[in-house]
């Protein structure tokens, strides 16, 4: 059982590792995909020191600057088994599969992504959101780079859906879009436990 100073040790280095991991995506400094690697890596330190051992857990398809089909595709396929809270989250997949094919997915990804309606803070601010949210969840279990790679892999689901947003609205994405995508995702995925965990464990096993 930990003493009372070894448990404000621990909430204290936890709240450490939040504080520098927002930092790091809120350099502005660098484009968010580098920010994103050095997030990781850092992530990875961290869990180094805590666990005292030098395993590092890297996932090919979590790569933030990687936009091949056979990486979206792992990451849609782990969406598309949760658990269904309205038909709303159904039409939007639905969406996904039609914008999103493997013939178009890399090209349409970085014309999005290059247009005037792509907005990198908004990208940051949903990282930053979900490390904020979920990554003081490693005081429980340790898992570090489980809620790192957590609010890595729910940023890029959320990126493909605004994609997909865009062109589907035939080449224009715009705030007001950007808060209804995010509201679709958080009530689908984040207000299921369900659904979180079902994310985690195919993080885990990543």
């Amino acid at each position: 059982m930990m003493t009372r100073e070894s448990q404000r040790k621990r909430q204290h280095f936890f709240e450490e590792v939040q504080r520098e991991l927002i930092a790091i995506l809120q350099d502005r400094t660098k484009p968010i995909g580098v920010c994103v690697d050095e997030y990781l890596d850092r992530a990875n330190e961290y869990q180094k020191k805590l666990s005292q051992n030098d395993v590092e857990k890297h996932i090919d398809w979590l790569s933030f600057n990687d936009f091949s089909f056979e990486h979206y595709d792992i990451r849609f396929g782990i969406i598309n088994e949760m658990e269904l809270l309205r038909q709303v989250w159904q039409d939007f997949k639905d969406d996904m599969q039609t914008v999103l094919t493997e013939a178009d997915y890399e090209k349409r990804m970085k014309e999005y992504m290059a247009s005037g309606d792509y907005r990198e803070n908004d990208i940051e601010q949903l990282l930053v959101y979900f490390t904020f949210r979920y990554i003081m969840n490693a005081i429980y279990d340790s898992n570090i780079m489980v809620y790192a790679y957590l609010s890595v892999m729910f940023t890029m689901i959320v990126r493909d859906m605004n994609a997909t947003r865009f062109y589907k609205n035939g080449g224009s994405f715009t705030i007001e879009d950007q808060m209804e995508v995010a509201r679709i995702f958080s009530k689908e995925v984040e207000h299921s436990e369900e659904n979180v965990e079902a994310a985690k464990e195919e993080i885990i096993w990543g």
